[in-house]
């Protein structure tokens, strides 16, 4: 059940950034884009997918009223009374809403119309910030900060998808890189910004290193390790390739893109995981990481501090981490397949982990 709760998360996150995406471009001038071709059919899947899957989350909870409820009174009660049930409600309403323009409106194209999808994807970020972790430990600042920091990344993230994806040529990419890359730049200021502040509302920030013996500290390493790789192909894409294509008029930066947007994927199933999780504050001893445990080798307790202690194979990762970044970058310039770098890219993560994993003392 968790695994189908993680999955059903991962697509949520998905089609909010394809709608988010989509609703943006359809804004911008033909001008100022690549030629986008997403069809109706497609953002109208997006939406009954959210739909569907928002309803997971509540089937545990109303199997556990089950037995002592009745079917009927467990449902109602966790709709009615429960953050996540009337959070449920909310998301249903909204996203019924955004259903029905998407399928009686001829021309979704009009400004009018692509600014009102783009407020109700927004409002359905609301929705899905209301039974995060967040609202339920800080509830109103637990809940901005949660709603702006899964906004920008559905901004930044909803039209890489979409262009990288959905495009047919990419005949307009210097326009588009200027506006879209300081656009991306202040969604990447905001994304860490609200990420901090994120952690601080589960996790004390001078405690980070002390969550890694647990399964959410694990998958919150595992996350910013692999940000670090897509800050590196947005620097390609945003810097190195916006120089190239002002002078080779026949590159072609989508498969770049593409590159980004796999790694960005990856983020957004890393956060659905990590969604899944109990903050550290509510472990336990039954919930210590059997990854961590498995390469640590030193005594493991639960509430145990995390010291580092620099030894030569901790050393010989954190170099072979670096390599691995140079040689994403080098891919670019010696004009290697954009596809080769993910390889690198999971492999400066792994690299990256074990340095620091190798690292405690």
């Amino acid at each position: 059940m968790m695994a189908f709760i993680i999955i059903s998360k991962l697509i949520i996150y998905l089609s909010i950034s394809i709608l988010m995406g989509s609703f943006i471009l359809s804004v911008i001038s033909p001008n100022h884009k690549p030629k986008v071709n997403i069809k109706r059919k497609y953002l109208i899947m997006a939406v009954l997918s959210i739909c569907v899957f928002s309803l997971t989350p509540i089937f545990p909870l109303i199997a556990h009223l089950y037995e002592s409820m009745g079917l009927q009174r467990s449902t109602t009660t966790v709709l009615l009374t429960f953050e996540i049930g009337k959070a449920l409600i909310f998301t249903i309403i909204i996203a019924v809403f955004l259903l029905l323009m998407l399928i009686k409106i001829n021309n979704l194209k009009q400004p009018i119309y692509s600014w009102t999808g783009c407020f109700l994807t927004f409002l359905l970020i609301l929705g899905l910030s209301w039974s995060s972790h967040a609202h339920s430990m800080e509830q109103l600042k637990g809940f901005l900060i949660h709603s702006v920091h899964y906004t920008v990344i559905s901004i930044w993230m909803g039209i890489l998808f979409v262009v990288g994806w959905f495009s047919s040529d990419f005949a307009k990419w210097r326009q588009f890189l200027k506006w879209f890359t300081p656009l991306a730049v202040t969604c990447v200021v905001m994304t860490i910004g609200s990420g901090l502040l994120l952690m601080t509302v589960v996790i004390d920030l001078s405690q980070y290193q002390n969550s890694w013996p647990y399964d959410y500290g694990q998958l919150l390493l595992w996350k910013h390790l692999f940000i670090i790789a897509l800050l590196v192909y947005a620097v390609i894409n945003g810097i190195f390739i916006r120089r190239r294509v002002s002078t080779d008029k026949n590159f072609n930066p989508l498969p770049w893109v593409k590159a980004e947007s796999v790694i960005g994927l990856v983020i957004l199933s890393v956060t659905a995981a990590l969604g899944q999780q109990s903050p550290p504050s509510k472990l336990g001893d039954d919930t210590l990481s059997k990854l961590f445990s498995f390469i640590y080798q030193g005594q493991i307790e639960s509430g145990m501090n995390v010291d580092f202690n620099v030894t030569s194979l901790s050393m010989f990762f954190f170099f072979i981490s670096i390599i691995f970044i140079v040689f994403i970058i080098y891919s670019y310039i010696k004009k290697v397949p954009a596809q080769v770098t993910l390889l690198l890219s999971i492999l400066f993560v792994l690299s990256a982990y074990l340095a620091l994993m190798m690292s405690i003392g």
